[in-house]
């Protein structure tokens, strides 16, 4: 006779089955069509999404464009998102699509689904007393942060990013926490750009003599502005750190003769502290092949921050290799010194790794 006793195992399997199929059937559920979006008993939010299918079916992707520069989530350029806009809906069968409507941090928002996959979302807000638009929120859209210096006010692409876009007033810059150093740190505002497909251009307002640039973290996707430095003296200094944390490794730098140079008490010492050297395989000859300083910005007085980039060669007669590296230095004043505040390792940064 079979066991009709079900093992733990098994029931919880079934269980899981269960929930899965009824979390299909419940998503399912949820999808309306678009074309139920009628003129009468809708509410005036859904009317912002009729007039978004109504600008799609014309293909008048300019006047969506246009809407969503009423709302904080876009900063991207005119023809690149128009171009997006129609790369989505061209073979799109605007009839079939269904939304699925729900909250996203206190805003409303519209999933357009199309063939059972979400092809983007709509973001829709209030603008105007009773008018209300909609903003494309792209599956591909990244946010991104700027931290620019207080009373240098930014842009990206060309439009003016004002205070509405502030997160977190005179703050810290971020590659300067954990230096320990608060009272000698930029300080910064930082804003955040949402729903960018491209990388954005960053610049600064009434720098009609291009004095300001910015640098991308190469650990987060936060750009850094600054006054750019034109002196042969921090070029010069960027190579030697470049190279003492380069041949560190190698023991061609001693550890001592980095960590000098390093501004004390600070996250990074710490670390480059405990960084292992005795790996690495003993070679007869070195030199660098390459070695090169990107644009270098000062975020206050007494602070610089650049991307270096090296081609460093150790050979025996027995192996040798090529390393390709790339760094992302700040450096701080430091006992009048200026000396590594903190250190960002990327080799991506090196075209030729």
């Amino acid at each position: 006779m079979m066991n009709k006793q079900m093992t733990m195992k098994q029931a919880c399997l079934l269980v899981g089955s269960i929930v899965l199929v009824c979390c299909g059937i419940c998503l399912y559920g949820l999808q309306k069509p678009v074309s139920n979006l009628e003129l009468k008993d809708c509410r005036t939010s859904d009317l912002a999404v009729q007039r978004y299918i109504e600008c799609l079916t014309k293909k008048d992707y300019t006047s969506l464009y246009e809407d969503s520069l009423l709302i904080q989530s876009n900063y991207n350029e005119k023809e690149a998102y128009c171009l997006k806009l129609k790369e989505i809906f061209e073979d799109v069968d605007l009839s079939k699509l269904c939304y699925i409507e729900k909250m996203y941090y206190g805003t409303l928002r519209y999933d357009l689904i199309y063939e059972d996959e979400k092809i983007c979302s709509l973001s829709i807000q209030e603008v105007d007393h009773g008018k209300w638009v909609c903003a494309t929120v792209f599956n591909d859209g990244t946010d991104y942060v700027i931290e620019s210096p207080i009373g240098v006010n930014p842009t990206v692409n060309g439009m003016v990013v004002d205070e509405r876009f502030i997160k977190e007033k005179e703050v810290i810059a971020s590659n300067f926490v954990g230096v320990n150093k608060d009272e000698e740190a930029p300080i910064v505002n930082q804003y955040v750009i949402e729903n960018a497909f491209e990388e954005p251009r960053i610049g600064v307002v009434g720098d009609l003599m291009h004095a300001y640039g910015s640098i991308k973290s190469v650990t987060s996707n936060t750009y850094y502005v600054g006054e750019i430095v034109n002196d042969e003296a921090y070029t010069k200094m960027f190579e030697m750190y470049t190279k003492r944390l380069s041949g560190m490794p190698s023991r061609e730098v001693s550890k001592v003769d980095v960590i000098e140079y390093i501004v004390a008490g600070s996250e990074l010492q710490d670390r480059l502290k405990t960084v292992q050297t005795d790996w690495f395989t003993d070679y007869d000859e070195s030199y660098y092949d390459s070695l090169e300083v990107g644009t270098i910005i000062s975020q206050s007085p007494n602070t610089a921050i650049a991307n270096t980039t090296f081609g460093y060669y150790t050979g025996s007669d027995e192996v040798s290799r090529m390393w390709s590296g790339g760094y992302q230095l700040t450096l701080m004043k430091d006992e009048g010194i200026m000396k590594m505040a903190s250190l960002g390792v990327n080799s991506e940064l090196n075209p030729n790794r």
